[in-house]
């Protein structure tokens, strides 16, 4: 891929990682990097086959709760991040405790908790944990990520701080508008979207790939995504200047 290709970044929005390995496997065709902002997850420092014993150990309790599906999916990329470091960057830093600087989310993360879960009962504070803190087995390593409401708050403001796309796989999950631009004048954020249309219109079947397997498609097929990606971006420049010229108010 050349050094002045544009770049093609979107910040994932539901989680702090991807929801199924499909949504990996369909955004790393369609995106350069995907960001998971303040979620740490370390790629050296520990034995990836004892984080699979631990994975396993919790997994035999056969908890069903969202929270400890998370941690067993976070505590899986810990040992597949080396990997896909090029694909998915998740901007914690070492050192955070509990979801990293909050930037002011609890406000946000209130206002998507009444989104979600509506209004609380009079005389009723919801207690909404920040973010979870997990050390790795037999290592001085841990992993760090914002809770529920946390994660897509801190998400929202560094889409907004960055000016990166957000992306939600998620239609039943809400997303709180923060002002500025709409879609038809933010051409990233359109081409971002006809990029995953015409992904998944091309491409309906495609299966999951391994993380080895989605670094290898695009190194042998970096020409070609390159392409794809400056002609969405170029597509979706023209489509949001010529709004009015195709019919859109």
């Amino acid at each position: 891929m050349p050094a002045d290709a544009p770049k093609f970044e979107a910040v994932y929005y539901p989680s702090p990682i991807p929801s199924s390995g499909g949504a990996l496997t369909l955004m790393a065709l369609v995106f350069d990097r995907i960001h998971f902002p303040n979620v740490y997850i370390p790629q050296s420092g520990f034995d990836p086959g004892e984080v699979n014993k631990e994975i396993d150990r919790i997994a035999a309790h056969g908890f069903k709760d969202y929270d400890s599906r998370l941690l067993l999916g976070v505590l899986h990329y810990s040992t597949i991040a080396k990997t896909l470091s090029d694909v998915c960057y998740f901007t914690g830093e070492k050192g955070q405790v509990f979801g990293g600087k909050l930037d002011d989310a609890n406000q946000l993360a209130n206002a998507l908790g009444e989104q979600i879960y509506g209004k609380p009962a009079p005389g009723f504070t919801p207690i909404v944990t920040p973010g979870s803190h997990k050390g790795l087995p037999g290592s001085d390593e841990y992993i760090d990520y914002p809770g529920i409401l946390h994660y897509p708050t801190n998400a929202l403001v560094y889409a907004a701080r960055n000016q990166i796309p957000l992306i939600n796989d998620n239609p039943h999950f809400p997303v709180l508008a923060l002002g500025g631009e709409t879609a038809k004048n933010n051409a990233k954020l359109l081409a971002s979207v006809v990029a995953m249309e015409c992904v998944s219109i091309a491409l309906p079947k495609i299966r999951v790939l391994t993380p080895d397997e989605i670094i290898e498609f695009r190194a042998e097929n970096s020409a070609h995504l390159a392409g794809f990606r400056t002609a969405m971006l170029a597509y979706a420049w023209e489509l949001s200047t010529n709004f009015h010229k195709y019919g859109y108010v």
